[in-house]
């Protein structure tokens, strides 16, 4: 209508009309905030392929650990760049949050539809929606401590005040996110805003808080994540499978091999009954063939007879690594030594978890977690390259 009726000029020159404009970082368009979002993926997706020559891409196993610290530092920045101002709907954080959590699962090479709570946890990274809310509330923090005169003071605390609950605002969402995180009404805030620092130390408190004890219920549902202990981990510092692994291509890769059995999607045989042509999930190996056994990770790496020579290869490497670390030895002989096939599966995919070994670490330190990682993913790795090669 607008374009027909009131045509716009500069002299002689018509200025055509245009349904999208940038203005500070945030594209504006008619068609609402799909445009932007679409833009900030495209601008982080960019930024990452910009850095895989670092060792970020699948194939140069670069440590995950270096990688996810790079995209905290350089690539999430470029996707929430002017997002935390938006009135997003559930929709549009949905496919960021999503886009988010594909790309912290590439970059630590797990298999596709790895569950969230498993990917968060092991990378130590915060989903994308709890980082995009914690930088409104960080912003809303600004604005409290605003002169009271100012206009934005004044707009938010009019609209805190008389808008209707179903008013599409974004200082209302500032008081759902404030209920959400058990945060003080946005009111209070702006009454006596709190010092800058405080006001971040608390909020990202909550969040972290929220979301560790989200995504650990998320995965207490989950039956593949059996031998996964997310009351151990934190989503604030990697898991100790990527610190452990250090910078040798060769560890990362066992270590990436280790990761994925611990995720339950590992491709089994039991597994990959689901799409291959094999709908009874035994073991394809030759000496299984005679007598069918359902093919799962425990079959794997402690029944499987045609496997048998790869796991004690690997338990004579553990001999001669072993005579200079005795204290290691009782832990070791206590778990693989057992009738227990859950304790001695727990300690092969994850034995940070375990009392005795966490007890260890905090009298000896790091090393017993790097030594007896290095051991377990060694097995976890040899045992699969000798699968591979049989089947």
């Amino acid at each position: 209508y607008w374009k027909l009726v009131s045509p716009v000029s500069l002299g002689n020159k018509k200025i055509s009309f245009s349904d999208e404009a940038e203005h500070v970082g945030i594209l504006r368009s008619v068609h609402g905030n799909l445009p932007n979002i679409f833009t900030r993926i495209s601008a982080h997706n960019n930024a990452l392929r910009a850095v895989l020559p670092a060792g970020l891409a699948r194939g140069h196993y670069g440590n995950p650990a270096a990688s996810l610290r790079i995209e905290t530092l350089y690539g999430s920045p470029k996707l929430l760049s002017g997002l935390s101002s938006l009135v997003l709907s559930k929709a549009e954080k949905d496919i960021l949050h999503h886009h988010y959590k594909l790309s912290l699962e590439r970059l630590q090479r797990l298999h596709k539809a790895t569950p969230e709570p498993f990917v968060c946890f092991l990378g130590g990274s915060l989903p994308l929606t709890a980082l995009l809310e914690f930088r409104q509330l960080s912003l809303f923090g600004m604005v409290s401590r605003l002169d009271p005169s100012s206009i934005l003071h004044r707009h938010a605390t009019y609209t805190l005040l008389n808008s209707k609950p179903s008013s599409r605002s974004w200082f209302l969402q500032i008081r759902d996110l404030s209920t959400k995180y058990s945060l003080p009404n946005p009111l209070m805030i702006l009454t006596n805003p709190p010092t800058k620092s405080s006001f971040k130390r608390s909020t990202k408190s909550k969040v972290v808080d929220f979301w560790e004890t989200k995504l650990r219920e998320d995965a207490s549902h989950l039956d593949s994540l059996i031998f996964f202990k997310p009351h151990f981990y934190s989503l604030t510092k990697p898991h100790p499978i990527w610190t452990s692994a250090g910078n040798n291509p060769y560890e990362v890769e066992k270590a990436c091999c280790q990761a994925r059995m611990l995720s339950g999607r590992f491709r089994t045989c039991w597994l990959s009954r689901h799409w291959s042509g094999d709908s009874t999930g035994f073991c394809n190996l030759p000496m299984c063939r005679q007598n069918p056994t359902p093919g799962t990770l425990p079959h794997i790496l402690t029944e499987c007879e045609d496997l048998a020579p790869a796991r004690q290869g690997v338990f004579s490497l553990w001999a001669a690594y072993l005579k200079d670390k005795p204290s290691l030895f009782p832990i070791i002989r206590k778990y693989t030594i057992t009738d227990n096939a859950t304790e001695y599966m727990q300690f092969m995919l994850d034995c940070t978890v375990l009392p005795d070994v966490i007890t260890l670490r905090q009298q000896q330190g790091r090393v017993v977690y790097d030594s007896l990682l290095y051991l377990t993913r060694t097995l976890c790795f040899s045992v699969h390259k000798a699968r591979l090669k049989l089947l």
